[in-house]
């Protein structure tokens, strides 16, 4: 075997070498890149698995608002105070409910962050005992009936002022 013969087969082992090399590099450089669109795949899969979490979990506290915002508004005593909270639970606006109670709309905000700072004490105290949700809820509506009741003697009394209900038993004469 001559030298020039011998350099050849050494190039070619080499290049061959390096080509092996190229090769290895390259799987290595695929492998890489199939796991990170396997993680990007993963990754957005949990995006969707989470968006779907968050739509059931709003789908189910959507039918719980209403029991939750009326356990809280058992809680609060005053009525113009539980008016205020459920006012502004419900979505209405502050200036129309300013309006309403005859102050700003900073008052307004000002009385529903008092009104939320005691329900939460309340709520850490345990105020959602069974008892003391019925005795509540009792109270609740009885100020419902007695409101009601003045309602309806208001309406009588303007009624009978004004001539409309006639002689007979206090039935309307229409």
């Amino acid at each position: 075997m001559d030298a020039q013969s011998f350099l050849e087969d050494n190039q070619n082992n080499e290049s061959d070498m390096d080509l092996e090399e190229t090769l290895a590099l390259k799987r290595t450089n695929h492998e890489k890149l199939i796991r990170n669109m396997d993680k990007a795949i993963r990754n957005e899969m949990l995006k969707y698995e989470e968006a779907e979490f968050y739509i059931r979990l709003q789908s189910e506290c959507f039918n719980l608002y209403p029991i939750v915002v009326k356990a809280l508004a058992l809680q609060i005593i005053d009525n113009k105070r539980r008016s205020i909270f459920c006012s502004i639970v419900k979505g209405h606006k502050l200036k129309r409910l300013a309006d309403f109670h005859k102050q700003t709309p900073e008052e307004i905000a000002i009385e529903f962050r008092s009104i939320v700072c005691e329900l939460r004490c309340k709520i850490n105290n345990g105020a959602f005992t069974a008892k003391e949700s019925v005795n509540l809820r009792l109270k609740m509506e009885r100020d419902i009936l007695e409101h009601k009741i003045r309602d309806y003697d208001e309406y009588q009394y303007r009624a009978t002022k004004s001539g409309i209900y006639g002689s007979v038993g206090g039935r309307c004469a229409f």
